[in-house]
């Protein structure tokens, strides 16, 4: 049986050419939508027909009747005599979202090779990068790395060329199935990965702020930061807020101050900042958390831009929750590069289902990842990651 695959926007513009191509008894054999590629594609209609009535029934006594069509499921007819085409049109449109139904009543030969058409319609072949090849194992190798990583969030661009890479260094006894291949993709994720390792590497005094979208976390992390590396540590830390939109975020932080013991005040302005960090400057680590931003307000960054550089040398970490879309992740880093962030925090990892998009903002905005937020409890929910660990999170939800 001889079976051509049509894609289009439109579903008329499909029948039109399968009409063209296969006549007028042609039968659809299943439907889809598919992406047309990239980010940003457009979805499209994937339909595979034949001309070869061999997969139709001899007799309609054991499939349902209805006034539309006779046939069994998954299997359409697409031009009735009689209908009109733009009936015929939403007639197949209607009918297309039948093919994952029962086959029961048709005969043996006509369920497999049904069966064998839609899992065909349903394997999603992914393209190579261009002016690369591969061997028929490799190609093999190659999909299920792919499945492997859009299943877990990693945009597809990057996860097309480290499964393309990947594909041939693979040893033949590997079996290509997703549980022995999951190494070879952890590892390649961890070699790919850039983390900082710890926040605080010697005795010298180092102040960090933290920035970023509403929400995002700031508050929490900076208390589990300073908990972290006052108790367990064992640094000299201090806090300032300098979130004066929020009066809940002071008080709360000024809270988590007491309660770890160590110093903490308020700084809204540029006097208050430069103030508050000569008052501080016993502490070992100093952690500014600064009032959430749009980040479509300009002048709002440009003012903490100013509040931040009232203090000397000051290390930007960006913290990024994991739960919002790529795209608005993707504006916030562009709008916070007047901060010139050198870390990037993410959190809010336990909400998420996926965690592909750790990979995918960390070589987006090309910053190491300081710290990883994984719930509210301070500090037990942080964790100052290395490559392996941000791998075996994409791949394994552990962590």
């Amino acid at each position: 049986m001889e079976v051509r695959v049509y894609r289009a926007k439109e579903m008329k513009d499909i029948l039109a050419q399968i009409k063209r191509d296969l006549g007028e008894n042609a039968i659809i054999l299943s439907t889809r939508k598919i992406g047309a590629g990239g980010l940003l594609g457009t979805p499209m209609l994937e339909v595979r027909a034949t001309d070869d009535n061999s997969v139709l029934p001899t007799s309609h006594s054991s499939v349902s009747h209805s006034s539309e069509f006779y046939g069994p499921v998954g299997v359409l007819p697409i031009f009735v005599k009689g209908e009109s085409e733009s009936a015929q049109n939403a007639s197949v449109e209607r009918r297309a979202g039948r093919t994952e139904r029962s086959l029961a009543g048709i005969g043996g030969n006509i369920r497999r090779r049904l069966e064998e058409s839609n899992r065909e319609a349903g394997r999603h072949e992914w393209s190579l990068p261009p002016h690369m090849t591969l061997e028929p194992r490799e190609r093999e190798i190659y999909e299920k790395f792919m499945e492997i990583l859009s299943k877990k969030g990693v945009r597809e661009t990057e996860a097309r060329l480290m499964a393309a890479a990947l594909a041939p260094d693979i040893p033949p006894n590997v079996p290509v199935t997703a549980k022995a291949l999951k190494r070879f993709i952890i590892q390649a994720l961890a070699a790919r990965v850039n983390t900082t390792g710890p926040i605080m590497r010697s005795g010298r005094r180092k102040i960090i702020a933290l920035v970023g979208p509403t929400g995002s976390g700031k508050t929490t992390t900076a208390a589990k930061i300073a908990a972290y590396e006052s108790l367990v540590k064992g640094w000299k830390v201090a806090l300032i807020s300098a979130d004066n939109f929020r009066v809940a975020a002071s008080e709360q932080l000024s809270k988590y101050a007491d309660l770890i013991g160590i110093p903490f005040a308020i700084a809204n302005t540029r006097k208050e900042m430069s103030l508050a960090v000569r008052k501080l400057a016993g502490s070992d680590l100093i952690i500014i958390d600064t009032a959430g931003r749009n980040y479509m307000d300009d002048r709002a960054i440009e003012r903490l831009g100013a509040l931040l550089g009232s203090i000397g040398s000051v290390e930007v970490h960006l913290v990024l929750p994991a739960v919002t879309r790529e795209a608005e992740l993707e504006a916030v880093i562009d709008a916070q590069q007047y901060l010139r962030p050198s870390r990037l925090i993410v959190t809010k990892v336990d909400e998420a289902l996926t965690h592909g998009v750790i990979f995918n903002v960390q070589q987006y905005s090309e910053l190491p990842i300081s710290v990883i937020g994984n719930g509210q409890r301070v500090p037990e929910d942080l964790l100052i990651p290395e490559p392996q660990d941000i791998a075996e999170l994409i791949i394994e939800r552990r962590i």
